[in-house]
């Protein structure tokens, strides 16, 4: 395949040389060769042209020059699959895509109206449906359409077709809202029942754990015993240690960013 996928250099234009690349990263993913494929994908972003890529490749080397840092690269990429093949099976790609910029320069307003055009009837059953409505849920957030964002958020948590990592952040960014709304007591259980029930997706599980005890400590309420057991309840400092604690001895949270927050958190409180 390797001798297959590299022919004479001289009967090679861009756009062939760009797609046998792409193939050979595509190839050594698929064999389970990781750094040679990101390696080959690197090449990609550093020399192509807009111009020599095909819908496919403009949607997916976008998306991975913008996740690379490199959104000069990825808005090219984006503009020319808009602006030459919207018809094209792949043109989703570029709502989404510019939209992911302007929210990442803090251009909220027109992030809003790309992703916005992305979860429109223009798209529908668009596989980047679950990209575009997160990423009007997130820009309604930074925009303090709070309400919005979160009717956005229940409805992504909710649809079955959408389990997974979406339904963790979406828990998390419920949390997170009611926080913003002042809401403290009533972030908690969003939080909680991501570090519970979504317990694969680490990185979203790492900073629930940080939220809920924040949350608990702002609460500041004391213990409250009472006449009924099942009613006694400790501290919110006691909770929120409780929370630090269970989430500092977890091994497979070490290699989170939030797990030294989690640490620091512990010993502000003695601990």
């Amino acid at each position: 395949l390797e001798k297959l996928l590299t022919p004479s250099q001289a009967a090679m234009n861009g756009t062939a040389q760009m797609r046998i690349l792409f193939a050979r990263a595509w190839l050594a993913r698929l064999m389970k060769e990781p750094d040679k494929a990101e390696k080959l994908l690197s090449i990609i972003i550093e020399v192509a042209k807009p111009d020599d890529l095909s819908p496919m490749l403009l949607a997916t080397i976008g998306e991975n020059a913008r996740k690379k840092g490199n959104p000069e690269k990825a808005e090219g990429c984006f503009k020319r699959l808009q602006e030459f093949f919207a018809d094209s099976d792949y043109a989703d790609g570029a709502a989404v895509g510019l939209g992911e910029i302007a929210f990442d320069k803090g251009e909220y307003e027109k992030a809003l109206t790309l992703f916005t055009e992305a979860t429109s009837e223009k798209y529908q059953g668009s596989s980047r449906l679950l990209d575009a409505t997160i990423g009007k849920a997130k820009t309604l957030v930074k925009l303090k359409k709070y309400d919005e964002a979160f009717v956005i958020y229940e409805e992504i948590a909710q649809t079955k077709e959408w389990r997974g990592e979406a339904t963790a952040q979406s828990l998390y960014s419920l949390g997170e809202i009611e926080m913003l709304r002042g809401q403290i007591g009533k972030a908690i259980p969003y939080f909680q029942r991501v570090f519970i029930a979504h317990q694969k997706w680490k990185s979203w599980v790492a900073r629930a754990y940080l939220q809920s005890a924040r949350c608990f400590l702002q609460l500041n309420r004391p213990a409250n015993p009472s006449p009924d057991p099942a009613e006694n309840r400790t501290s919110d400092r006691d909770a929120a240690v409780k929370t630090l604690k269970e989430a500092a001895a977890r091994e497979d949270l070490k290699k989170e960013p939030e797990y030294q927050e989690i640490v620091a958190e512990l010993a502000k409180l003695g601990q």
